[in-house]
């Protein structure tokens, strides 16, 4: 009998990339190397992914992670052009993909392009189009959605996983179905899909997530539990400190200790008398939370008001050469073939001060046209730095949402631009911008009460508006003691909550901040949520 190996087949197809000699990728990766990005696609691009074959996943991954990390706007038409080539392997295509769109530099789609991409009957531009969808697209990935077995459910659950944050009430509908499909990968990131927003619908479901029989699905919806302050998870969190498997206990363990240093923090004052609300809603759950006596609390607090707070350290603005005139500057962005990570580092940091009055204009034209995203959003901080109000609007308009972002921010420090708040609040609500209540407090900043007063009056009576600038619009009336602002609003406590409690508590907070007649909402007394308790518990001692 021969035991020796078979002889390999060189007429088989290979699926193997090829790392190019000398390349160290995680180095590459750190530094953002640019001198090597040519040479990954290159590689990436140049294997042939025989569908009879194995995946090298650990290869072609580490080139991918290495290409988004490098994030070189000089590669972006040549993986254009490679997800778009029929002739060429679809994996191929799909890696391609992958990497524009992690990509800050790759230019977003619009619209009409999102739909063309999504009626080809090319399923790597229909996938195409999905990663490059967002809110604005719900009449499309809605149907996909509400069918499991379609090839590209997975994708669309992680594109809003991702890029929309699942904080609205139709998202967050559509991930608390995922959590009951029959696929495990797809429970695991629904659950995941559901920590940001808390949603209030979704603490039954993910509950019965923890009786899955796959590990990583238990795990990830303890995970997303760990932010639900409520007596049904404490109590599930401390049955699940007994299961077989020691990373199901350790998450377990993860949820007793996030809600018990959510009562401390939030509950410490409010327990001292057993007989309170909150005390009362505490102990059923009291010793699986282990929760401090009131001596060890007392002493905690103390300790806490003596001990000096930490100095946080900052690193100096940084001067250099490249800030002395345009010229320099220019010099200073001019090598695209080297590291970046450095000279990332030092425009985050730049003493934007020192740079001459002089210059500053050229300096500025520099920044604001660059190639490179985060040169952009850099500007944004530079621009700031010199009250230059007509640059930062330019940035406003730019093709990222990233760099409009910055530049939203930066605004704040401009004084007041009354002309800027009706662009502010066009900001404010556009879908899966991720600015909402940056674009609202900024509107603020450079706006008038009476400006931004009537826009966040609308926001705050529109169910349909974005959750969390809805929250910081009613905070905001309230700051300015609107009583006829808020009170219209308080007719929202009878309703259940649209994604979170945050609204509720935040009516609550108004009732006590404003003195307002407290309203008639006996059904709160029996929700099962700390702060809710706590809120009540407020409104009532101040009552």
């Amino acid at each position: 009998m021969d035991d020796r190996e078979p002889a390999d087949d060189v007429s088989a197809p290979q699926s193997k990339i090829v790392i190019p000699s000398g390349l160290d990728l995680e180095r590459i990766a750190e530094a953002r190397d640019r001198s090597a990005s040519a040479a990954l696609v290159e590689a990436l691009l140049a294997c042939p992914f025989d569908p009879a074959g194995p995946d090298e996943h650990a290869e072609y991954d580490a080139i991918v992670e290495a290409l988004q990390r490098l994030d070189d706007p000089r590669v972006v038409g040549s993986l254009e052009e490679a997800v778009r080539d029929a002739a060429r392997p679809a994996r191929q295509r799909e890696l391609a993909d992958d990497v524009l769109h992690e990509m800050e530099n790759a230019p977003a789609m619009c619209d009409a392009d999102v739909r063309r991409d999504w009626s080809s009957p090319d399923p790597v531009l229909r996938r195409h189009a999905v990663l490059s969808m967002d809110a604005s697209h719900r009449d499309l990935i809605e149907p996909v959605l509400e069918d499991p077995q379609h090839p590209l459910f997975d994708v669309v659950l992680r594109t809003i996983a991702s890029d929309l944050a699942c904080d609205s009430p139709w998202s967050i509908r559509l991930f608390i179905n995922a959590l009951s499909s029959a696929d495990p990968p797809t429970r695991e990131l629904a659950a995941i899909g559901l920590c940001w927003a808390e949603p209030v619908a979704a603490e039954i479901p993910l509950l019965v997530a923890t009786e899955a029989a796959e590990v990583g699905v238990v795990i990830d919806a303890l995970e997303t539990l760990a932010y639900y302050p409520t007596q049904a998870v404490v109590l599930r969190a401390a049955t699940l400190r007994s299961h077989p498997d020691e990373r199901v206990r350790m998450a377990a363990r993860g949820v007793l200790d996030s809600v018990r240093d959510d009562a401390w923090s939030y509950a410490s004052e409010l327990i001292e008398t057993p007989e309170s609300r909150v005390a009362t809603w505490l102990a059923p759950v009291a010793a699986e939370l282990d929760l401090p006596d009131a001596a060890e609390r007392a002493r905690a607090a103390r300790l806490r008001g003596e001990r000096p707070r930490p100095v946080r350290r900052r690193e100096p603005p940084r001067g250099g050469a490249w800030l002395t005139s345009a010229a320099a500057m220019s010099d200073f962005l001019a090598p695209r073939d080297a590291p970046w990570t450095a000279r990332l580092a030092d425009l985050r940091s730049a003493d934007w001060d020192s740079a001459p009055e002089c210059e500053r204009h050229a300096m500025a034209r520099l920044l604001i046209e660059h190639e490179d995203t985060a040169v952009r959003c850099s500007a944004a901080s530079a621009l700031a730095a010199w009250r230059d109000v007509a640059g930062l609007r330019r940035l406003l308009d730019d093709s990222s949402l990233l760099v409009q972002g910055n530049a939203v921010y930066s605004l704040r420090k401009c004084g007041p631009l009354p002309d800027l708040v009706p662009r502010l609040f066009d900001r404010a609500t556009l879908p899966a911008s991720g600015m909402q209540e940056a674009a609202f407090e900024t509107a603020m900043a450079v706006g008038t009460v009476e400006e931004w007063r009537p826009f966040a009056r609308r926001v705050v009576e529109d169910p349909n508006s974005d959750f969390d600038l809805r929250v910081s619009c009613l905070e905001a009336l309230v700051s300015e003691r609107d009583v006829a602002g808020v009170t219209p609003a308080l007719r929202f406590l009878h309703e259940a909550p649209a994604v979170s409690w945050s609204f509720h508590i935040a009516l609550l907070e108004a009732v006590v901040e404003l003195d307002l007649p407290r309203p008639s909402i006996a059904y709160l007394d029996g929700v099962d949520h700390l702060h809710v308790q706590c809120a009540l518990q407020e409104m009532e001692d101040a009552s």
